[in-house]
């Protein structure tokens, strides 16, 4: 049996990190190694790491720029996920850049804490890992299931593809234009559309626009120079986009209605249907007409 639970491999510009982070695990009751902790003068390095490697349950990689750089770092895990976690320790991925998690690794549950402060970091950690002995929950409980009209709990339904669809209202006409494809789809029960059209007077919108995304498989971002420049879009809507884009539960479309600076915006590292330079509004009235057909028949496909 292994003496300890995780060990975390690290780059050395990230040594702070990596010293947090054992810090929060060991205050769950967590065994953590961590070189500057477990590694004595006199030891023989290389050989006293994979010691302590082989005697752990799990390996940390603690991703960011610095460690995916580093041929040395990525020594460390490689080989683990290569013999897999039948004959060695597993490897847990935490990242704390915005990087994309290495294709070997992609399969592996991970943690992010991009973007978070110390005391939000310290509750994903807690959320995430859990104390030793006690399954992860969430601090806040799941909303209450409520019945139907037919008297069945809502994942009692055949489910459909949720699509939460993110615009600037300066560009409502083009909304408009969008959903008239849309329409079909979600008439013929493959995808349920979201888009802020649903509140009503008297909603609690921020709560509605919080639950909507909390519940959506994919998210439609209809971008233009007015979706890049509302503040509301990057401080709410967008953050929490793509942290469920990072872990896997949500799928980001992007499609572009107008000019803008997408290639140069946290966006671009998503596939859009249309290049800037072909935007919506540059397009002819039948190729834009077939690019709107594309994209519905891209998104029904990815619910069959």
């Amino acid at each position: 049996m292994a003496r300890f639970d995780y060990f975390i491999s690290y780059a050395h510009d990230d040594r702070a990190w990596a010293a947090w982070l054992a810090w929060q695990l060991e205050s769950l009751g967590y065994r953590v190694v961590l070189d500057l902790w477990d590694l004595r003068p006199g030891d023989e390095f290389a050989g006293k790491l994979m010691e302590l490697i082989q005697d752990s349950s799990n390996v940390i990689a603690l991703l960011s720029k610095n460690y995916l750089s580093s041929s040395f770092t990525q020594s460390e895990w490689l080989p683990l996920i290569i013999r897999g976690p039948v004959e060695g320790p597993g490897v847990v991925p935490v990242r704390i850049d915005d990087v994309k998690t290495p294709l070997l690794l992609r399969e592996n549950v991970g943690v992010s804490l991009v973007g978070l402060d110390s005391k939000s970091a310290a509750v994903r950690i807690t959320e995430s890992f859990g104390p030793k002995g006690v399954r992860p929950r969430a601090s806040t409980p799941p909303p209450f299931p409520q019945r139907d009209s037919s008297g069945g709990l809502p994942e009692q339904r055949e489910r459909r593809g949720r699509v939460f669809v993110s615009y600037s209202h300066k560009d409502s006409a083009w909304l408009d234009k969008v959903l008239v494809f849309l329409r079909p789809i979600e008439r013929a029960g493959s995808i349920e559309i979201w888009s802020d059209r649903r509140m009503e007077a008297g909603d609690q919108w921020r709560e509605e626009i919080e639950r909507a995304l909390s519940n959506t498989d994919a998210a439609l971002l209809l971008v233009s120079s007015d979706f890049l420049a509302s503040d509301f879009i990057h401080n709410e809507e967008l953050p929490r986009i793509l942290e469920q884009a990072e872990n896997r539960s949500t799928a980001v479309y992007s499609l572009i209605l107008r000019p803008c600076r997408y290639g140069r915006s946290p966006l671009s590292k998503f596939q859009s249907f249309n290049s800037p330079d072909q935007s919506l509004y540059k397009l002819k009235g039948y190729e834009r007409e077939e690019l709107l057909v594309r994209v519905v028949d891209i998104i029904e496909d990815s619910f069959k």
